[in-house]
């Protein structure tokens, strides 16, 4: 019998196999490959091709509807690729862990959705709450809205500043 630790180190071994930069984080598998030409377009389907194979045999079916593909960079090459017969789709930027991650690796978009959902949760606390009582309202700021936004806005605010010379 083979536990499900080592099905999962033999993907990561095939995948190796095949020049592809592996990172792993719970269940999720991020695979990526700097593209030149297309001898590396070819790599990268090979990898995906051995991906679905494993796949079908380990019986672990892989959630296609949550593929991508992310170009980093100026250079699209106008890579199409695809697992299994679905063709992953480009895009511009993708949640990965809960951050937004965009092709040219700027925090903006991720830093608005964190100002947005802020906002939205400070909006609710005014309109739900019937006080004024501004020692009150900081407390419930500070729970609903600071802690909750806090830990991933402190450090992108940082980044933010620093690349637009805002701070």
């Amino acid at each position: 019998m083979v536990s499900a630790h080592s099905c999962f180190w033999l993907l990561v071994g095939i995948l190796e196999q095949h020049n592809i930069k592996v990172k792993l984080f719970a269940d999720n598998l991020k695979r990526y490959i700097t593209i030149v030409d297309d001898t590396d377009v070819r790599r990268l389907q090979l990898a995906l091709d051995a991906l679905v194979l494993w796949s079908d045999t380990w019986q672990l079916p892989i959630s296609i509807n949550k593929c991508c593909l992310l170009n980093v960079g100026k250079n699209s090459h106008g890579i199409v690729v695809g697992i299994g017969g679905s063709t992953l789709p480009v895009v511009t930027h993708t949640r990965d862990l809960d951050i937004i991650v965009s092709s040219d690796l700027s925090p903006s978009l991720h830093v608005t959705d964190i100002v947005s959902k802020a906002h939205m949760r400070a909006g609710l606390i005014l309109r739900t709450f019937m006080s004024r009582d501004i020692h009150l309202l900081k407390r419930a700021f500070l729970v609903y809205v600071r802690r909750i936004c806090g830990t991933q806005f402190s450090y992108l605010v940082t980044l933010y500043c620093t690349r637009h010379r805002c701070c």
